[in-house]
């Protein structure tokens, strides 16, 4: 998405978050005062999130922008029903998804909070029992992969939920009529269905969808790679000798695999345009489809080599460095003068104090694992050299 385009929809949202605001203190009859506070904090929260969504450079900025209307609307809507049938957890699963952790958990507070203030009663017991809920759904779907295992996570995020509408809500009452345990139980059932709902057409819409791209993508058939390979033999074979390290580096690290081989098959893939600049990079990602994990990993690697955070640019990082050092040495003659081993001891020392590997999610151990797996391939290196 073009940056003036995600300005306006950020312009939007916090119009729209703000209007909502003054729409509800009106609506429930807050004091001047507390209309402006409640305008003040939630616009002060779609501010923050919207900074932490630039900040991390997510994707989905549309997804993002509708899903946190939706869920304000939805804020507007809670204090007109009983506290204890608040379906939080699945807005807080919903943002996180469109997002990432760290967005979704502050776009999700800024609604709990709305819908606390709104509700008059600024009941702490309410906040932190959906909070803790909330941090719980988060977690659930933050991790998920393209295996997709949520049986047991939805299970853990259940029990969580009900044993925190048992705190915040029966322990505390006094009354024995039926309904202070039939609330907290409808809370758990609609909440279960609505999160079954949500993770179902994710999986289906976007898990599936982009575990298929990156099956095609990684397919050595792939008409990027043999375009490629029409463009430069000698950019095909890098790609390849990048890929093997990669997948070797990525297992030992526990990455997730297509991401890791896509992303060393095509991390030179601008060249087919001419060179390979992030203006060329980000046109392939949009000619091929590229999921927005996999864009943003090579337009960022593009951009700036040396500024390696995720693991999955590390080890991208080191291997490109290892194999171009190696075959430069090779179509020196100089190979044979020197110990491979020296060579990635070497390279391993002066990314550690030239770029940000010391600040990378790496760390030593893994750093000193991948390091004598490169140690131990001599033998690919052999193969390079006959090539």
């Amino acid at each position: 998405m073009k940056k003036a385009h995600k300005i306006l929809l950020y312009i939007f949202l916090l119009i729209f978050m703000g209007a909502v605001s003054f729409l509800g203190g009106h609506i429930y009859k807050l004091s001047a005062i507390r209309i402006i506070q409640t305008a003040c904090l939630v616009f002060f929260g779609s501010a923050l999130a919207v900074f932490t969504r630039e900040y991390l450079r997510e994707e989905k900025t549309l997804a993002f922008v509708f899903s946190f209307a939706v869920a304000a609307l939805l804020s507007l809507f809670f204090p007109s029903i009983p506290a204890a049938v608040w379906p939080f957890m699945p807005v807080f699963a919903l943002l996180t998804i469109v997002s990432s952790y760290y967005t979704g958990l502050i776009s999700s507070v800024t609604c709990l909070i709305f819908t606390v203030l709104l509700s008059g009663n600024g009941n702490m017991i309410i906040f932190f029992a959906y909070m803790m809920t909330g941090l719980v759904a988060s977690l659930i779907v933050s991790g998920l992969d393209e295996e997709f295992r949520v049986t047991g996570r939805l299970l853990v995020g259940i029990a969580s939920l009900g044993f925190m509408l048992c705190w915040g809500f029966i322990m505390p009452s006094t009354d024995t009529d039926l309904s202070v345990y039939i609330m907290p139980l409808l809370n758990l059932i609609f909440s279960l269905i609505i999160l079954v709902i949500i993770l179902k057409t994710y999986s289906q819409k976007v898990v599936r969808k982009e575990a298929d791209i990156y099956t095609a993508l990684a397919d050595t058939e792939c008409e990027l790679l043999k375009r490629i390979r029409k463009t430069s033999e000698a950019e095909y074979r890098h790609a390849l000798s990048v890929s093997y390290f990669c997948d070797r580096a990525g297992r030992k690290a526990g990455l997730y695999m297509p991401l890791v081989k896509c992303s060393a098959f095509y991390h030179r893939a601008g060249i087919i345009y001419g060179s390979n600049n992030v203006e060329n990079m980000e046109r392939v990602a949009s000619e091929f489809f590229f999921p927005p994990e996999l864009k943003e990993l090579l337009v960022s690697y593009v951009k700036d080599k040396n500024n390696v955070r995720s693991k999955y640019s590390c080890i991208l990082m080191l291997s490109d460095t290892v194999v171009s050092t190696v075959e430069y040495m090779m179509s020196q003659k100089l190979d044979s003068q020197l110990e491979y081993s020296n060579i990635i001891h070497g390279i391993f020392a002066s990314k550690l104090k030239k770029t940000a590997l010391s600040d990378s999610e790496l760390t030593y151990h893994d750093m000193n694992v991948i390091e004598k797996m490169f140690v131990d391939e001599q033998f690919y290196f052999e193969v390079m050299k006959k090539e």
